[in-house]
């Protein structure tokens, strides 16, 4: 019910967005885009929930590190099919291609089938305010929440920066730069795959704390080359693969022990996405307003936000 109310919420967002576009009514359009965003978050919120319902926890672990696979080259596909449609066809044809996605999202919603066995539940604002509440002070969990946050915060960092480094200083084009994107994306695929591998044999810590080494080592190799003034494409993006692949390791592992570990599944994954979502946007707006201090900002900007990462795990078995 909840992911069906979500994507006829985003549906409709967008039909409207269509005819705001149509009208040419900006506010109107951008209002609709954050329904669709509210709409659509139901995805990940409730796709969590189903996979905590029916897994174990190192099940879990495992599932979600194998969407992680899709997550490496769907960004790469999407920011090539936008851009094709947007210069051949229009601007439009964007909203209608996502329009279909929905529908078909929707097709496959009613192919699902509930996991939630007990009976249903009566909306109380007062007892899911108690609920958030309860959830934001449970130590460990809030702690692992922030591990997740800041393995997903270096990736919007590096695509958010590393396009200002190569595109307005080493004036490399930008659909070359984004060609050579699949390198970060071979390395969230790799690194789906060893976590998915490790989920079998290792504790989500141990593999947790490999993910953050293999970001630490990015961050350290583009801070040595920045720093020796060899700041060149293949020192930009080479990196990014050990990076991607690190990240791949921490946000599935981190993510299915921190909604596990809480006493209420559908309000741990929507706090910690929503925490996710927002400390990111902040990581990476702080940081892009310091680019003018020069390149460096982007390697040391990666490699405080993976120690904070590690004192953030740390913190999470310490209570």
């Amino acid at each position: 019910v909840a992911l069906t109310v979500g994507f006829v919420l985003a549906t409709a967002s967008l039909i409207v967005a269509l005819l705001a576009i149509q009208f040419h009514l900006l506010s109107l359009l951008l209002l609709m885009r954050f329904f669709e965003g509210v709409g659509t978050s139901a995805g990940l919120v409730v796709g969590m929930m189903l996979i905590i319902d029916t897994s174990s926890q190192q099940q879990a672990r495992k599932t979600f590190s194998l969407i992680v696979l899709f997550f490496a080259f769907a960004p790469s596909v999407a920011l090539a099919c936008g851009g094709a449609l947007s210069e051949y066809v229009g601007f439009n044809s964007l909203f209608i291609l996502m329009l279909l996605l929905l529908v078909g999202l929707l097709w496959v919603v009613y192919s699902i089938e509930e996991t939630y066995l007990g009976s249903a539940v009566p909306i109380s604002v007062k007892k899911i305010a108690c609920q958030y509440a309860a959830a934001l002070t449970e130590r460990p969990f809030i702690f692992l929440v922030l591990v997740y946050a800041l393995g997903g915060a270096v990736m919007y960092l590096y695509n958010g920066l590393s396009p200002l480094v190569a595109i307005g200083q080493l004036h490399v084009s930008s659909s070359l730069f984004g060609e050579l994107a699949i390198i970060p994306s071979l390395g969230l695929f790799f690194g789906a795959l060893l976590s998915i591998r490790w989920s079998r044999s290792y504790s989500a810590s141990r593999v947790m704390l490999i993910g953050l080494g293999f970001v630490l080592l990015s961050a350290i190799i583009m801070l040595f080359c920045f720093y020796l003034r060899w700041v060149s494409l293949v020192t930009i993006l080479m990196p990014s693969f050990a990076l991607f692949l690190g990240a791949a390791i921490v946000t599935p592992n981190a993510s299915m022990i921190a909604v596990s570990s809480s006493q209420d599944a559908a309000i741990a994954s929507s706090v910690m996405n929503a925490m996710a979502l927002l400390l990111s946007s902040v990581v990476v707006s702080v940081v892009s307003s310091l680019m003018l201090l020069g390149v460096m900002v982007l390697p040391l900007s990666i490699f405080f936000v993976t120690l904070l990462a590690y004192l953030c795990l740390w913190l999470s078995k310490s209570h």
